[in-house]
Parts: C-alpha cells; sequence; structure tokens
C-alpha cells in the first residue's frame, strides 16, 4: 500500500512480481490509513506484513501486529523510536543494536550490511569481474528522483569541469531514458556519482567505485559509513561543495586504479546481495512452532532421515536401520548436551533441526520434509531452530558442516545468517564449516 502518487515504472516493477499496488485513501500512519491496511491484510489472507516508511509508528504497528502472524518494520538508526514489531530491519551498516531500545522483549533485530535488500536485477550483476586498469569510459549519474534542482546543476557542473577526454557521463533520465534495468546499466558502467540513499547498497553489489552525494539527512550516516570502509568517497552534502570540488573527487578515483580495486573489494565486505533471503527466512522462521522430539516422532525421523536426498548429502549415507535409529534416538532424548526438535506449521511437520553442545559451541543437523522440500522452509527452520538452540544451550556460536558440492544446504545456512568459517574432514571426505556467532541471530 502506498500514499499518493509513484512512478509508473515502481508500479511496473512491483506487479511483475506478482504482488498488487493499492494507493492510500487516507493519510499514512493516521488510524484510518490502519484499519484500510488491518482489512487488505485480512482480505489477501497474509501471515506476513512489512511496514516501511517514518510514518508507521508505534501506535500503528500496535494497531497491526494482532491482525498478522508476523510484523515487520523497516527503519533507520532508531529513528521511530519506540516499536510494536516482531521484527526491525535496519539495513545500514554501522547502526548499534543500542539504537533500538524500546522494543518488546522477543522482538528479533535484523541489523547491517547482510540483511540489506537488493533487487534480483543488481543481484544479477554481482559476478561480474571488473577490470580497474583501464581509464574509465562510463560515468553514472543517479540522483534518486527528490534530489534538488541545485544540487543537479551542481553536478551537472562537475561533470562539465571532469576534462577526463573519453569519460561518457551515463545518466538516466537526462543523457539518456530510464532504463527498467538499472543494474545493468550499472554494471556498464565504470564510476559513478549517485546519491547515498539504496543506490549506494546496489553499488556495492555489483561493485562499482563511487563518489557518494547524501541529498537527504538520513543519507548522512550511509555515506559516512561506507567511506569509513573504503568502499566509496564521501562528497558531504550537496549544498556543502562547488562543481569544481566534486569534479576533483571523481579525478581520484578515475586516475587511480589501485583505490578502485580496493574500492570494489571493500563494497562487497559490506554488501553481499543475500539481504532479502535472509529477511525472509527471519519472517518465515516465527510461522513455525518448535517442540521437542517425542516418541512418537521416532518412525517419521527415521523415514526423513532415509530419505535419498538426505542421505546423498550426508556424511554418513548408508541407510539408516531401524534398529540403530532407535538406540541413537533414545540416547538424544537423554542426553543433556543434545536437543532434537520437530518444526510444525498449523501442527503439520515441515522438519526437523538438533543440536549437539560441546563446550561453547553446538553442531546443527537439519532435515526439510520431503513434501515441503523446495518450498523455501529451509533457511526458516534453521533460523527457528537456532534461537531456539541459543536460548535453551546457552552456546555462543553454533556450526555446520557441509559437504562443498551441496549448494542446497550452501545456500540454506547463508539465508540463516551463516558465514564460512573453515574447512575440515569429516568421515574421511571435505567438509566446509560454517558458523553463526549469538549476537549475530
Amino acid at each position: 500500500m502506498f500514499a499518493g502518487a509513484i512512478p509508473s515504472l515502481l508500479v511496473r516493477r512491483i506487479e511483475a512480481a506478482g504482488a498488487r499496488v493499492v494507493i492510500a485513501s487516507e493519510a499514512p500512519g493516521s488510524e484510518a490509513d490502519a484499519l484500510a491496511t488491518a482489512s487488505l491484510v485480512a482480505e489477501t489472507g497474509a501471515s506476513c506484513l512489512v511496514l516501511d516508511g517514518y510514518h508507521f509508528g508505534h501506535r500503528f504497528q500496535a494497531q497491526l501486529r494482532g491482525g498478522v502472524e508476523r510484523l515487520l518494520v523497516v527503519d533507520d538508526h532508531g529513528s521511530l523510536g519506540r516499536y510494536e514489531a516482531d521484527l526491525v530491519l535496519d539495513q545500514n551498516v554501522d547502526t548499534p543494536i543500542e539504537a533500538y531500545q524500546s522494543v518488546p522483549a522477543n522482538t528479533r533485530h535484523l541489523l547491517g550490511g547482510r540483511y540489506t535488500l537488493v533487487r534480483r536485477e543488481f543481484l544479477a550483476q554481482r559476478v561480474l569481474a571488473r577490470s580497474q586498469s583501464a581509464l574509465p569510459r562510463r560515468l553514472l549519474v543517479a540522483l534518486g528522483g527528490a534530489a534538488p534542482a541545485a544540487a543537479i546543476s551542481m553536478v551537472e557542473d562537475a561533470v562539465r569541469r571532469l576534462g577526463l577526454s573519453g569519460l561518457v557521463p551515463v545518466w538516466p533520465g537526462r543523457t539518456e531514458p530510464y532504463a527498467d534495468d538499472l543494474g545493468a546499466v550499472m554494471a556498464s558502467c565504470d564510476l559513478a556519482v549517485t546519491a547515498a540513499g539504496g543506490t549506494a547498497w546496489e553499488l556495492c553489489v555489483v561493485g562499482l567505485p563511487a563518489v557518494l552525494l547524501p541529498i537527504a539527512t538520513n543519507q548522512l550516516p550511509i555515506a559516512s559509513a561506507l567511506a569509513a570502509r573504503g568502499a566509496a568517497l564521501n562528497a558531504g552534502p550537496p549544498d556543502g561543495i562547488d562543481g569544481q570540488t566534486l569534479a576533483g573527487f571523481v579525478r581520484q578515483i578515475a586516475l587511480d586504479p589501485s583505490l578502485r580495486e580496493s574500492m570494489v573489494t571493500a563494497q562487497r565486505a559490506v554488501v553481499d546481495g543475500m539481504g532479502a533471503p535472509r529477511v525472509a527466512a527471519a519472517l518465515r522462521a516465527g510461522l513455525l512452532t518448535l517442540r521437542p522430539a517425542q516418541e512418537a516422532d521416532a518412525v517419521l525421523l527415521w523415514e526423513w532421515a532415509n530419505d535419498s536426498v538426505v542421505r546423498r548429502a550426508a556424511f554418513f549415507s548408508e541407510r539408516i536401520p531401524w534398529d540403530e535409529h532407535v538406540a541413537w534416538f533414545d540416547d538424544r532424548r537423554r542426553d543433556p548436551e543434545a536437543r532434537t526438535y520437530v518444526a510444525e506449521r498449523h501442527g503439520t511437520p515441515v522438519g526437523t533441526v538438533r543440536f549437539d553442545r560441546r563446550a561453547d559451541a553446538a553442531e546443527i543437523g537439519v532435515s526439510v520434509a520431503p513434501d515441503v522440500r523446495g518450498s523455501g522452509w529451509g533457511g526458516a527452520l534453521v533460523v527457528a531452530g537456532c534461537w531456539e538452540a541459543f536460548r535453551d544451550l546457552h552456546v555462543r556460536r553454533i556450526d555446520a558442516l557441509i559437504k562443498p558440492d551441496n549448494a542446497a544446504s550452501l545456500a540454506t545456512f547463508d539465508h540463516a545468517n551463516f558465514s564460512l568459517a573453515g574447512e575440515e574432514t569429516r568421515n574421511g571426505g571435505p567438509a566446509l564449516r560454517y558458523a553463526l556467532e549469538g549476537d549475530a541471530a
């Protein structure tokens, strides 16, 4: 739901993704708007609701939270102050958790570049290897739709002053029409001058050296944080510089291949482009109910464990005899260092997740029910299990050992915010160790 007119290009993108655009008839954030939103949620039968806007304060959130299973609020640097949400998403790289103090005790925080939301068109360009040895040929200029006229004029003056032979400005909407696939346009360029909003994260994914111009107040921390990490140059607010100064920033990057190379490396360390599936996994994790495995679950877990897909992914690939499974299952239920959970959705089992504690860490194992495999529950199952294990086992880290060729499991644990932590040997074969620290769960 949007308030007021929105660009037709954005409408097309949303509808192409299979969603419906509704224009709010009431003031955004008002009680009437909350009632209209609640009615729309009920009409669609949505289980999750995402609020993104500074006008959606805690009262608005409270009016809607009871109408959905999961409510996520998108914010910047704790600007809303108070929250009534299940999850709070802040994509900025430098926001401390202390910025979110007025939240319910069970609210989850999704903070930093690991959760930055980037459209697929930019993600598709992240594998491109960009040579920085040659002089740049194409300069992307993207100031967003709200850039003041004075800022636009200043950038135009900077472009005229560059004095770099062969560097052609690519300015969607000015030197050429708007493109539906801005990711491809960005990937075709060698440098950029952009606002420091969402475009800054897209630059990081594609890997495009840039000078940032924070057009709005909420863009100032983004430009500062990326500059501090060597991922961009921060020119400061456009009303504080002139065209000659901005041209100097662009020339600094254009004439220094090593600076461009280091900038791209820093960018990809800040944002890897996989934030959307991580946020989705965290949202869906709250839709699952976890319970300790009971004696009556033994047959179901045995059948899942012997599924052909599970056996191929396991380090011990032989079929598990029933007697061995029963003995293992009974031992686990008595072991104070072990936990086995069954995850359910509306009473239907969707998978199992288990943990074995070793000192201050635990090793995780997970199986998704065959009849829901491929429907996106894997990452959510891992996230939900880890939330429970950190609370129940009091460990500081959870480890996952995965076969290097097991692409599905690698993606599942990446979506659950695990990071590659090393290589090991398991059952005589190679294994990748992924880890999740407690403060990242």
